[in-house]
């Protein structure tokens, strides 16, 4: 039987192995359940038209639309944002248009 430094050592590697066992062994994460055959499904996407005065032609913006939810409210973030001068995210080719965007569509987007 070991004693001292050598023991505790071997006490923590062992422990540190059962560890990253466990954790390998866990099913994938809340809110990442897994498809039928082992994979993450794609995230549901959806596809945002915004219109501005002075912004030439349309934006177009595709994003993820979390768990739950659906196309307008992710796109509202986005038109919160473009309306928003404190925000700093890029959308619309970076544009530094802030205020007076409208949302003209919110749709789902076909995953394949």
């Amino acid at each position: 039987m070991r004693s001292g430094r050598s023991a505790s050592f071997s006490n923590s590697v062992a422990l540190a192995v059962v560890f990253v066992s466990a954790l390998a062994a866990r099913p994938a994460a809340v809110g990442q359940a897994a498809a039928a055959d082992g994979t993450a499904p794609a995230a549901a996407k959806a596809t945002c038209v915004f219109t501005h005065p002075a912004f030439s032609g349309k934006c177009t913006e595709n994003v993820d639309v979390a768990e739950n939810s659906s196309a307008d409210t992710a796109c509202s973030l986005i038109l919160d944002c473009l309306n928003d001068v404190r925000c700093t995210k890029t959308y619309c080719s970076a544009t530094s248009l802030r205020g007076g965007w409208k949302l003209e569509t919110a749709s789902p987007k076909a995953t394949p």
